[in-house]
């Protein structure tokens, strides 16, 4: 295997991310990583968290649900209810928002690509 091995996502540190609340994820490819071709993160979302409404100019979201759901607004159509085994696209330069369904916390993968966040500084 070239270098290639296994990741503990449970193990990996959680970060929450700016304009996020009550949404705790864990980077397995990204900035974090030093991998700068995308950010692939498994996040946890209570039942009343959240992102408040934002755009990334230059960066597309893919959201696939692993365990219960959420909402997904993008504020010119019709709020959608997405739950597990689905995925949704927030395409760059559209303002989204993302939010707990109000009756179960959400397990989701999302991957953002390029990246639209710089590594923290340590």
């Amino acid at each position: 295997m070239n270098g290639e091995k296994a990741i503990r996502v449970q193990e990996l540190p959680t970060y929450v991310l700016p304009q996020h609340y009550k949404c705790f994820s864990r980077e397995i490819a990204g900035p974090r990583t030093d991998y700068d071709k995308c950010s692939v993160a498994y996040t946890v979302m209570l039942a009343d968290g959240g992102a408040e409404p934002h755009i990334h100019e230059n960066s597309d979201h893919i959201y696939y649900v692993l365990k219960g759901g959420f909402v997904y607004r993008n504020f010119k159509d019709p709020d959608v209810y997405v739950n597990a085994g689905e995925a949704i696209l927030a395409p760059a330069g559209i303002t989204h928002q993302v939010a707990g369904n109000g009756k179960e916390d959400c397990e989701y993968i999302v991957c953002t690509t390029p990246p639209a966040w710089a590594k923290p500084a340590e």
